[in-house]
């Protein structure tokens, strides 16, 4: 079987810094994987710093394998971003009957996805502070 070459991967990091490489801390799965195999590597972070100061087993990526990055605080959310705000697991076990029922998952999409001008906006809906 040949190897996968996504069009584009999508990752949320922590930091970039002011050359473009991008720091990633907690679980990163198969992130590095994924970032080199694409052709094209989309990331949102927390925070644009001007040096990155990378602890034992964080991930950077360097700045050739980044195509556009965008600082988006909370964008890890409702999944966590070490360091700066936990999981929210309530808000895991709702989705569970959101998503169980087409209306009820429409009526959400519609207020929280189509319905909002941003990711700030949708923090602010869902009364969480980015």
């Amino acid at each position: 079987m040949p190897a996968l070459t996504p069009d584009v991967t999508i990752l949320h990091a922590q930091q970039i810094d002011a050359q473009g490489n991008v720091l990633i801390r907690g679980i990163f799965g198969a992130a590095k994987e994924a970032a080199m195999a694409a052709r094209q590597l989309l990331v949102t972070v927390e925070e644009q710093v001007e040096r990155l100061h990378a602890d034992m087993n964080a991930l950077i990526l360097p700045s050739w394998v980044v195509t556009a990055a965008s600082v988006v605080p909370g964008g890890a959310y409702p999944s966590y971003a070490q360091g700066y705000y936990p999981r929210d697991n309530a808000f895991y076990l709702a989705w569970d009957e959101i998503a169980r029922d087409r209306h009820t998952f429409s009526a959400w999409m519609e207020r929280h996805v189509l319905g909002v001008a941003d990711h700030a906006a949708l923090l602010r809906i869902l009364g969480v502070a980015a």
